[in-house]
């Protein structure tokens, strides 16, 4: 995505969360009977919550300009995904999906979307990938999860790609570079999240220069070495889950968002 606009997105992103936390610290001690003394404030907060549709319009202009590549699902169905599974299923559904492991011991379930053909194949190196999904967990201990844009979890070593791990309730933002024999996992450690929650999981890559992360809107780690490189990734997004116990493990997916620069 374009340098230029994410910089500005970012930029906004701050305003509003410092915005927010202003508002917060001067409502703290509200007197509803004085409640006319925070009238600007309240008004600044709907603004925030509720933008009026230029400034709804402005965003999407930022977010989602005309020169990109991509790939949207609701997962009401896995029509051209690769699946694999040991005891493991997944269940496509109108408005979204579930990954369920079994009650076994090492159980997984995982999907990866793939391009076949030569053209609009992952490019880590100068298309500027992006990712981003809605997920909620059935629990949080005793399994291992991937989730992201590129191949994260093969176990080949040649895994390469960009998004989140979740390793017995820690979540992590999580980057992976191959030497072709061996891959090597960067993460940075994303806390206060509660994962059986409904979250927004977002991750873009800005070639060259490192992964921005983001949950439910907020910016929550940056990585800037140990980036995967390369420019003809067939798998654009992939989903794994894992038991480390022998009980049922759940995803709950609701959309994905896969673009990069054309």
């Amino acid at each position: 995505m374009n340098e230029e606009w994410q910089n500005e997105i970012d930029k906004r992103l701050n305003e509003i969360v410092k915005q927010q936390e202003e508002l917060k610290k001067k409502t703290e001690d509200l007197d509803f009977g004085k409640a006319d003394k925070f009238m600007p404030e309240i008004d600044t907060f709907l603004r925030m919550t509720r933008p009026d549709e230029q400034e709804k319009e402005i965003f999407r202009n930022l977010v989602i300009p005309g020169n990109v590549n991509m790939v949207y699902t609701f997962f009401d169905t896995f029509d051209g995904w690769t699946a694999g599974a040991i005891g493991g299923t997944k269940t496509p559904a109108l408005g979204g999906a579930n990954l369920a492991t079994g009650a076994t011991l090492n159980n997984y379930s995982t999907v990866n979307a793939e391009i076949t053909g030569t053209n609009n194949k992952l490019n880590f190196n100068t298309k500027n990938p992006f990712f981003q999904c809605q997920l909620e967990l059935s629990a949080t201990a005793a399994q291992t999860i991937y989730f992201g844009a590129g191949d994260l979890n093969i176990g080949d070593g040649t895994e390469e790609g960009f998004g989140f791990k979740i390793t017995n309730g820690t979540l992590v933002a999580l980057v992976t570079q191959s030497d072709g024999a061996t891959a090597t996992e960067t993460t940075a450690t994303i806390s206060g999240i509660t994962l059986t929650n409904s979250n927004i999981y977002r991750a873009d890559m800005r070639s060259g220069r490192g992964v921005w992360f983001y949950v439910n809107g907020r910016l929550s780690a940056v990585i800037r070495t140990g980036l995967p490189n390369g420019t003809d990734g067939p798998v654009l997004m992939s989903f794994h889950i894992k038991t480390t116990a022998a009980a049922n493990k759940i995803m709950y997916l609701t959309n994905a968002l896969f673009m990069q620069d054309l």
